[in-house]
């Protein structure tokens, strides 16, 4: 029951008061200071091309045209003339920033989602057997591994019952057309297919967000098996923190192949900026509450 203690904790030393008037303030304070175009600047994707060796491996990814390991004078989508938000991501301020507001809104989150987390908690545990909470490894920045929470949404046995689904070698073709989700898994519990389709699942990645293990915004973190798929491309995708949303899930929903989710991984990488990760929370929001995303 951690996502529950969590919370609690926070408001316990903090103040729930001080934890939402924080994050309301900052964010008050943040959005009048983007220009007008901002939104429809950053809705504008420019998705580079993943080169796939005959072995299954990715190589370097070309991004426009250039490879993406080059240093561009014009890898900013966006940078506003006077503004904290000019500050990029990759910046030592805007990392500093970055993890700041990552803690406040994910703290603020908890606190104001404790209410629903009981809820989804009661349901997941009425609905099948099993831990209210998923826990799996996955790889995050520079390649470190860490415990990745979520709601359940799959049962208990599905790896016995379904072994078939757990096998990840994949050839050249197969990985082409690979996609994270299919619209009939055997494994989805009743209340998981809802908490799939509305991301409600994903609302403990918060507890991974207060531990310093992911962002609110960065490239979905993957599993060990996956990985090594990723290639030489591996490298600027472990470069970041993992994000709670990110770029892919935006367009895609889990609706897009693994090469256009390592696409977008990597646009979101070499053009990530403080503005960017507030638009992309932003449309998340929207998405979630809509059940509908930008395209693709």
């Amino acid at each position: 029951m951690n996502f529950i203690v969590c919370p609690l904790f926070i408001v316990y030393t903090y103040g729930a008061k001080n934890c939402i008037n924080s994050s309301i303030c900052m964010l008050l304070y943040l959005v009048p200071l983007l220009p007008e175009d901002v939104w429809a600047r950053e809705m504008k994707l420019s998705p580079g091309r993943v080169h796939q060796r005959s072995d299954g491996h990715v190589d370097p990814v070309v991004l426009n045209g250039h490879d993406c390991r080059e240093q561009r004078k014009d890898a900013d989508v966006f940078r506003p003339a006077v503004s904290p938000l000019s500050v990029r991501c990759c910046s030592w301020a805007g990392g500093i920033f970055k993890e700041v507001t990552d803690r406040l809104l994910a703290g603020a989150g908890l606190a104001l989602l404790t209410p629903l987390l009981l809820l989804i908690a009661i349901v997941v545990k009425l609905d099948s057997k099993g831990p209210v909470l998923f826990k799996q490894t996955r790889i995050g920045k520079r390649g470190r591994p860490f415990t990745f929470y979520k709601f359940r949404g799959m049962y208990v046995n599905a790896i016995e019952r379904f072994p078939e689904l757990y096998d990840y070698n994949y050839s050249p073709e197969k990985i082409q057309t690979l996609r994270f989700h299919s619209k009939h898994d055997p494994r989805i519990t009743r209340t998981g297919s809802f908490l799939r389709r509305t991301s409600l699942d994903e609302l403990p990645n918060l507890i991974n967000v207060l531990l310093g293990d992911m962002s609110l915004v960065g490239p979905r973190p993957e599993i060990p098996e996956l990985v090594p798929y990723y290639g030489e491309a591996a490298d600027t995708i472990l470069s970041v923190k993992p994000g709670v949303t990110s770029l892919g899930k935006l367009v895609g929903r889990d609706n897009i192949t693994f090469f256009e989710t390592l696409d977008l991984d990597l646009e979101y990488v070499r053009t990530r900026s403080v503005v960017r990760d507030f638009w992309i929370l932003y449309a998340t929001v929207f998405m979630v509450l809509t059940g509908k995303n930008i395209g693709h």
